[in-house]
């Protein structure tokens, strides 16, 4: 169950289906307009076609979520990667499976649904009320016209519909769940015997035979890996920026007709105090909350002020130890009930106590700025910046079909990329694993090098906003290497290797012992010349558990060992050495910790259940479908 929970923290299905971000992951873009046998085709699911404009643009609108999600700037991990445009695919085509579902059970959307479900998002609010400059802005953001976004929409309405049938019905155990808590947050008292390697002990020189044929049982970890000399053409937008100009009509234009683009929503400065009150609580409890909050806000009216008060009383642990600072929060960033009141407060003035879902808060506004729109002369530099580097990257990418057909027809690197002003780069003795001089380590750019032939003009790489062609030079195929160029290496390792073996063995020793007389672990250390030594309480599921470390052996230990069991019947290997642990005892949890965190618990459960119906049953509609991957260029 614990591990069930860990697979499924980030479904995106639990996303879909229970409304957990803004707009979720959209992929509706008119599939089955064109024939099978049509080259633009991808994939077939059930007879009907995804094309690749459905994935360019299913891949374009992630891209633009994960932007706004990342403040504008994308982190590697959330890039353009083979890795991401195959998820994107995949999501295509079940987003394909689960259309057809809908339609074949009659769910339909209807006019006054699809205006319902925007007018009521919080996000397109204002002051509780639907506010049309939000949304035009944020459609806009997007990238995308309003029907585009409302048919997508429409069609996100449609699969939620079902989606809910699916969902709306399962139900949890509580017993179950309060003793998984329980198990997942008690904590366990362990000991440790830690026998380190001792190398030194060992024979100064290894014996020849032995090493022999450690190497040759390990030869493939010492492999040489294939290597490549190539030169290359890379370019981005950067490097045609002297080549296009922006005049000041082009400027004012753009300012004129993206105005929503230069409007700051007014703002405030803001601080609180949070009393964590789950939903569920009963109304007495919330009474007490409530009046205990009262007595702190009137303590804010005597000489202590609001950010002491907060660092020492405020639970919510982002916040407290700096005096409860939010920082500068815009208006439309919070939810309805909690902005009225903050942003209707005076600076300096501090709220009554105001309910969300984390508890009662009390806030104070410390300063506000208004609402503005700025001016032309505020924002021009910024927007001419923005439009030369539209214009750059268009100048980029037409140069680059350019340079393309020149280099492929004569084959000419150098003079190719010199009648465009740019420079060959060259690479020599580059692995799979890269780098390459000036660009890092490019994936696609790196794949493609050790897929060409001598002599062999790639494929124009488009990574982000770099463009690269190569010309694979020379090419050295990955080999086994003989003892005498690794020996150096072998030998660290073998020794390495001969003392963990050796102290695993003592430590299984010291585990039959302790087996044999469990009534006396301190009397079997003492023989084995070994002390217990007592770790920090930790829980079963810790990120890294200190001293251990978290191998999969270490997460087996910390679920397996128990009061009844409490001999690890395993050796670990730890970063000291090898460990033979022991549970000592456990420190349980108490009722009334159970209690606070309950409902958010079973809510949570109630997710990982729910997303494991929804996952048996896409994997369901997979298996009755008909899917054909028509090309597997991405």
């Amino acid at each position: 169950m614990l591990d069930l929970m860990r697979k499924h923290a980030r479904s995106w299905l639990i996303k879909v289906a229970l409304g957990g971000i803004a707009i979720v992951f959209i992929f509706f873009f008119g599939w089955g307009d064109r024939a099978p046998t049509d080259r633009n085709v991808l994939a077939e699911v059930n007879g009907e076609v995804i094309t690749y404009d459905h994935f360019y643009a299913a891949r374009e609108l992630e891209l633009n979520l994960r932007r706004i999600r990342y403040g504008g700037t994308l982190p590697p991990e959330g890039a353009d990667t083979p890795e991401f445009r195959k998820m994107v695919r995949d999501r295509l085509i079940e987003e394909v499976l689960i259309s057809q579902e809908a339609k074949r059970l009659g769910f339909f959307v209807t006019d006054e649904d699809l205006v319902e479900s925007i007018r009521n998002n919080p996000f397109f609010q204002r002051d509780g009320r639907f506010d049309q400059r939000i949304y035009d802005a944020y459609v806009r953001e997007l990238k995308l016209s309003l029907s585009r976004y409302e048919q997508l929409r429409r069609q996100e309405l449609l699969r939620d519909q079902l989606i809910s049938v699916l969902v709306d019905g399962v139900k949890i155990n509580p017993q179950e769940l309060e003793r998984l808590w329980r198990f997942a947050h008690d904590k366990l008292n362990l000991s440790l015997l830690v026998i380190k390697p001792a190398v030194e002990k060992l024979e100064s020189t290894p014996d020849p035979e032995k090493l022999e044929t450690y190497f040759k049982d390990n030869q493939a970890k010492y492999t040489v890996p294939a290597r490549a000399d190539a030169e290359y053409v890379a370019f981005s937008w950067r490097d045609f920026q002297d080549k296009v100009e922006v005049g000041e009509d082009e400027v004012k234009s753009y300012y004129e007709a993206n105005t929503r683009e230069f409007f700051i929503p007014e703002q405030i400065r803001l601080r609180h105090i949070l009393l964590k009150a789950p939903r569920g609580i009963d109304k007495s409890q919330a009474d007490e909350l409530e009046k205990k909050l009262q007595d702190i806000r009137t303590r804010t009216k005597g000489p202590e002020d609001f950010a002491t008060i907060a660092s020492t009383e405020s639970q919510d642990q982002g916040t407290a130890s700096s005096g409860g600072d939010l920082g500068w929060v815009p208006r439309g960033t919070m939810g309805p009930e909690l902005e009225k009141v903050a942003f209707d407060l005076k600076v300096g003035e501090v709220s009554q106590p105001v309910r969300s879902e984390l508890g009662f808060h009390l806030f104070i506004v410390e300063e506000k700025k208004p609402e503005q729109e700025l001016q032309l002369e505020e924002v021009k530099d910024r927007i001419k910046n923005k439009i030369l580097e539209d214009k750059a990257s268009r100048k980029a990418l037409e140069d680059s079909e350019k340079l393309y057909e020149r280099v492929y027809r004569s084959e000419d690197l150098a003079g190719s990329a010199e009648r465009f002003g740019l420079k060959v780069q060259r690479a020599e003795a580059v692995t799979p694993a890269g780098p390459l001089p000036g660009l890092g380590v490019l994936s696609e750019a790196l794949k493609e090098i050790f897929r060409l032939n001598t002599g062999e003009i790639s494929k124009m790489i488009r990574s982000g906003d770099t463009f690269v062609v190569i010309k694979l030079l020379k090419k050295a195929e990955p080999r086994l290497p003989l003892l005498g160029e690794v020996r150096g290496e072998v030998e660290r390792d073998f020794r390495k290797d001969q003392a963990l073996a050796a102290a695993r063995s003592e430590a299984e020793k010291v585990i039959e012992a302790l087996q044999q007389e469990p009534a006396d672990p301190d009397a079997v250390a003492k023989r084995f010349n070994l002390e217990w030594q007592k770790l920090e309480p930790l829980t079963r599921e810790p990120r890294v558990a200190p001293r251990l470390g978290d191998s999969a052996e270490v997460k087996d230990m910390l679920t397996t060992v128990s009061e009844a069991a409490p001999l690890f019947p395993t050796p670990l290997l730890i970063p000291d050495g090898i460990a033979v642990v022991r549970l000592a005892g456990v420190e349980r949890t108490s009722d009334e910790e159970y209690a606070k965190e309950a409902d958010e618990f079973k809510r949570w459960g109630l997710e990982v259940r729910q997303t494991e119906i929804l996952t048996g049953w896409l994997k369901t509609l997979k298996d009755k479908a008909q899917i054909k991957i028509i090309s597997d260029k991405l």
